[in-house]
């Protein structure tokens, strides 16, 4: 990407091709919010293009090799728009967001982490500290049977516990008689 035509774009609100990917702390992608994808473009200097994203607070310091290319898509409430190619994944985790070398505009995922069903007792999610950490983070905890959660999940209404178990493994949890732990908002 050239500098001096990088320039032109300061303050642009942009898109991202591909799409910036966020993960939640276990590494299991999370859904995109509509209202999301805008980033601006804050800074174009000798080092790069510095992009914010003004809702999450993220931000990326992009180096010229990094850009494909900046195509415009006019303005909206006088601010430039416009969308552009990367020739990287940016991967948002936590405060951290990073890159993955990829196509121009080819979305690349990361491997997935490898998460396994843990059999536990009842209490579990209180014995381990889970309910009270997902409490603290504004969820309630509570059992479903198998057969309603694929319902609860498509509904958005809750999701299914993913955490790090009594061994350090990655995994959902799962009672004797089939019962899932899942949490909800509120």
């Amino acid at each position: 990407m050239n500098k001096e035509m990088m320039k032109k774009n300061l303050n642009a609100h942009v898109l991202l091709d591909p799409p910036a990917l966020s993960l939640d702390r276990n590494g299991v992608e999370l859904n995109q919010s509509v209202d999301d994808p805008w980033w601006l473009v804050q800074e174009v200097g000798d080092d790069g293009v510095k992009i914010f994203n003004p809702r999450s607070h993220h931000f990326r310091m992009l180096g010229y090799d990094h850009i494909h290319n900046f195509t415009s898509d006019g303005t909206k409430n006088g601010a430039k728009r416009g969308i552009l190619t990367l020739i990287v994944q940016l991967i948002v985790q936590g405060t951290d967001v990073r890159v993955l070398p990829t196509r121009p505009g080819e979305p690349r995922r990361p491997a997935p982490p490898t998460i396994v069903e843990t059999l536990v007792d009842f209490r579990y999610a209180e014995t381990s500290g889970i309910q009270q950490r997902l409490i603290s983070e504004g969820y309630t905890p509570h059992w479903v049977r198998a057969e309603q959660v694929s319902g609860l999940e498509l509904g958005g209404t809750s999701r299914v516990v993913v955490e790090l178990n009594y061994q350090g493994v990655l995994s959902t949890f799962k009672l004797r008689d089939g019962m899932v732990l899942m949490k909800r908002r509120g």
